[in-house]
Parts: C-alpha cells; structure tokens; sequence
C-alpha cells in the first residue's frame, strides 16, 4: 500500500513497524469524511480526530504520510465500491474547500 504502508490481514502498518490501525476502522473514517463533506464542522471535527488519531498510534505522523494513507485508503474503497467512487468525485471538491489545506486536502487532490 503506497511506500510507506503494508496491509497484513486487514490491518495497515506502517513499514517502520513502529504503529497499526484496522483496515476497516480506517475506511470507516475516510467514508465518513467524504460522506459529511458538506458540513463543514463535522468534516473539520473527523478530519482532525483521524489525524490525530493516525499520529497517536504512529501508523502516519507526518502530514505526507498521513496523506499517502488516506490517498491509499480513498482509491481502495472507490476500487470497489462505485457508489462511492462517484460519491467522490461529486463530492472531492466541495470536501478539498471545507478542509484547511492538509493531508486529507493532499489526498484528495
């Protein structure tokens, strides 16, 4: 998964070893971010819980690898699921102006 990640089972880890979090927990969070693009509180409010999230459990401490993670998760769950593939790409830019540039902005793009 990207450079800096591996799914074993469904779990991501990062290759450092050092942090995991459930494949599903992860796309959990992303849908539910995409899913609430147009409010902006609570994309803002999920968006920073991830994140800080990712960071706690050193799966993805950096914005970079944060956005790779995300990216990584986004285009695996559009793979197999149309809905949310166009779910997406309707929604993708109203969600890149409801977030502050960052990682979910990064992988978005």
């Amino acid at each position: 998964m990207g450079n800096s990640f591996f799914i074993t089972g469904s779990t991501i880890t990062n290759l450092a070893g050092s942090g995991q979090i459930e494949y599903n927990e992860a796309a959990d969070q992303v849908r539910n971010i995409v899913a609430n693009s147009s409010d902006q509180v609570q994309v803002t409010t999920t968006v920073r819980n991830f994140l800080t999230q990712l960071q706690g459990q050193s799966v993805a401490t950096t914005a970079g690898t944060q956005a790779e993670l995300i990216k990584q998760v986004l285009l695996s769950e559009a793979d197999k699921d149309p809905i949310f593939k166009q779910l997406l790409v309707l929604q993708g830019q109203q969600l890149v102006d409801a977030t502050q540039e960052g990682p979910i902005t990064t992988a978005i793009l």
